[in-house]
This record gives C-alpha cells, structure tokens and sequence, in this order.
C-alpha cells in the first residue's frame, strides 16, 4: 500500500553532504508532492545542509534564469556557450542550463533607472513557471534578500560564475543543488 508523505508547515530537514544520495532526497520529496523553500549550509558542522520543507506550490511551466547582462564580450542568450557560469548552472541542475530552461538577462547593455525593475516585475507576474534571480543585484530587482530561497514562484542563487566565492564551499553547491533541481521539469 503505498504511503503519502504529510508534512507540517515548515518542517526542518538536516542533510548530510553525501552528494548523490543527498540529490535523491529532493527527488522523493517533489515525488510526494513537498518541496524544499528555503535551504541552507548553516549547520553547526561542514558536510550537513539545513533545509525548510513544506507543500509544494503549484509550479508547473517551464524555469526561467533570470541574468545580470552580458559581459562586454558576451553576446547570445543568457548562459549560454561553455563559459564559467554556464559550467556552474549546469552542475546545479544537471543539464545544461539551455536544455532545461529558459534563459534571459534583466538589463539590456547599458540601460539604466528603472525599467529593469519593472522588467523583474513583469516577469514574476507573467511567468508560468519558477523563476531563478541569478545574483545579487538581480534578485534584488526581484525584492528577494536571501539566495536559496523560494518567494512565491521566484528564487535566488548567488552568481553562477567562478568568481563567486559561495561556490568554494561543496556544502553551499549542494544547498544549490537541493534548492534547483526540484524546478527543473523533465
């Protein structure tokens, strides 16, 4: 007979880091119809992550990545091409950040004031799906505060590029991946 998982509002998991068979907890948590809303490597100890497990919304539609703008020298869609933080989002979703979504920076090239603002705003009102702030300033423009946390339909994650120093931590890229990979529709 099989079993359906309840869980009340906020219930708090601690996971140990061991890498694959950590990643199949979020597989069985979105197979129950839970989600994980917030995630965290603040634990006492390295190799443990804390996360927030709670019902999960209805986010079904496709992931949008939501970039900064282009390098001076970048051109194409957002995370696209081979370079750093399209090697990292790849790691984080385990796919290729193109094959699993779609992408789009929130400023055009030079642009200033408000409008990438309202850019942000649009989105998470249109949007069908989740949305990932990738970065600081981006999740900002998206009135997010913290990374690996879910807001309604969008979420934040720190910079994917190797420049970022949240990466050096294996605790923190597997936060990321616990908090990614349940958005990402097969």
């Amino acid at each position: 007979m099989p079993t359906t998982a309840s869980a009340p509002a906020d219930t708090t998991l601690v996971i140990q880091n061991t890498g694959d068979r950590a990643l199949a907890i979020a597989d069985v948590l979105t197979e129950r119809g839970l989600t994980l809303t917030a995630v965290h490597p603040s634990t006492p100890e390295p190799g443990y992550v804390t996360a927030t497990v709670t019902r999960a919304e209805d986010a079904a539609g496709p992931l949008l990545l939501v970039g900064e703008r282009h390098s001076a020298a970048g051109s194409g869609p957002a995370f696209s091409g081979d370079g750093p933080s399209a090697r990292r989002l790849e790691q984080l979703l385990g796919a290729p950040p193109l094959a699993v979504a779609e992408t789009v920076n929130l400023y055009e090239q030079a642009e200033a004031g408000l409008a990438p603002l309202r850019r942000a705003g649009e989105l998470r009102e249109t949007w069908p799906g989740r949305i990932v702030a990738c970065g600081r300033t981006v999740a900002r423009a998206f009135g997010l505060d913290e990374f690996l946390v879910w807001s309604g339909n969008v979420g934040a994650i720190p910079h994917p590029s190797g420049r970022c120093r949240y990466w050096n931590s294996p605790d923190y890229v597997l936060a990321a991946q616990l908090f990614l990979r349940p958005a990402v529709r097969p």
